[in-house]
């Protein structure tokens, strides 16, 4: 779809946006493709003189550079300009379908049953991986909550990542996305090579083996520096022994969701076109407002 908007044309175009950066560089690469700004409107253009200063350290010239760039083209209102009126708070209590309700009984389980391991592990010293496990949980919790039974549905479509080498360990392999998903909440990651964090690699993945990786001692090796140094290597430097276990993980919005709890139960619904309770309390209280209301 984004390319066939790119390449609609238009006499003039525009675009509005409330945060031209949300999370990388590309994000406001992606509106200068769409408003054809040249030459920044090609992406070799726009990393050469942007994002390699960035990548390369230079962060004050990059900034620099991007401000003077963005005050070209943008026209601000900042949030001063408009008087809006107070915000109001309501909280809705919402109950459980039944299908909805035994699925999150079940995952409550899950949470309380962790807390007890952790709670072992923590007497013998050893309470990382299950603290780390008891937080994905909860945090499991809060999906069910809004997503109903419809919580497993989502990675039906996620993508297969391959595996830059078939001897590593099965167990960190299926398990890396998970502990690198819970990483990025937990503390800042940066690439132990370049220093950059995740969402600052901006070169689009080629398919094969070229994704970022993540080791059991949850060192963090981003794309680039994967292809330049490290290549295919399936063990960590960090100064153990043998090197300790590597896995590819994904940086995709898709992939840093929690991935379904292995051995649970899916819940399916009991309708297809059922919405989740949640959602539909939302729907109901949307249609229930005037005409006149702006919604």
């Amino acid at each position: 779809m984004a390319k066939a908007l790119c390449n609609l044309d238009a006499m003039s175009r525009w675009a509005i946006t409330g945060t031209p950066i949300q999370n990388r560089l590309k994000d406001f690469f992606a509106l200068l493709k769409f408003l054809r700004v040249h030459p920044y409107g090609e992406q070799r253009n726009f990393d050469n003189d942007i994002t390699n200063l960035w990548k390369a350290g230079q962060h004050d010239e990059a900034a620099k550079r991007l401000k003077r760039l963005a005050r070209c083209i943008l026209l601000r209102r900042p949030s001063g300009t408009v008087e809006l009126p107070p915000r109001k708070d309501l909280q809705c209590v919402v109950t459980f379908s039944s299908a909805e309700r035994e699925l999150y009984d079940q995952i409550r389980n899950q949470v309380i049953s962790r807390i007890e391991d952790a709670q072992t592990d923590a007497t013998g010293g050893s309470a990382s991986s299950s603290y780390i496990n008891t937080l994905q949980q909860i945090e499991a919790m809060r999906m069910v909550c809004n997503l109903g039974t419809d919580y497993h549905s989502r990675h039906d479509g996620l993508r297969t990542i391959q595996r830059p080498s078939h001897s590593l360990e099965e167990h960190w392999a299926s398990s890396a996305q998970r502990v690198f998903n819970l990483s990025l909440n937990m503390e800042p990651l940066r690439c132990q090579l370049c220093g950059l964090p995740p969402e600052a690699v901006e070169r689009p993945l080629p398919d094969g083996f070229n994704l970022p990786l993540f080791s059991r001692c949850r060192r963090f090796t981003c794309a680039d520096c994967v292809q330049m140094a490290m290549g295919a290597s399936s063990r960590c430097s960090c100064g153990d022994d043998t090197g300790c276990d590597l896995a590819p993980v994904s940086i995709t919005v898709t992939a840093l969701e929690e991935a379904p709890v292995p051995g649970l139960n899916i819940v399916q619904r009991s309708s297809p076109r059922a919405l989740p309770t949640k959602i539909a309390e939302l729907v109901r209280q949307v249609r229930s407002l005037p005409p006149s209301t702006k919604w």
